[in-house]
């Protein structure tokens, strides 16, 4: 079966505070070591985007254009419109 990760789900695994935070992370490491196929689309990249980098003032998570870039360029779809999360979930750099 094929799983598309939410953008909540992709945001929360870069907030180590957040109340969800560890539901997050836990929820797609057990997919992935049960050999899942979990994506994420550019829909979600964009929606990322505009959280990440958004202002804390405004409801954001204040993170700077070059982390966020660089955590987005990891899992940058190369072929095909969605990429393994594994790819951006796995190895993606901390975001603070």
């Amino acid at each position: 079966m094929s799983i598309l990760a939410d953008t909540n789900v992709l945001l929360r695994r870069t907030q180590p505070d957040h109340p969800s935070h560890g539901l997050a992370v836990e929820s797609v490491a057990r997919l992935l070591s049960s050999g899942e196929a979990v994506y994420f689309t550019l829909q979600n990249m964009s929606e990322f985007w505009n959280v990440a980098t958004r202002p804390t003032a405004n409801n954001g998570l204040g993170f700077s254009v070059v982390v966020v870039s660089a955590a987005l360029e990891v899992g940058r779809p190369r072929k095909t419109m969605a990429c393994p999360t594994a790819c951006f979930l796995g190895t993606a750099p901390a975001l603070a």
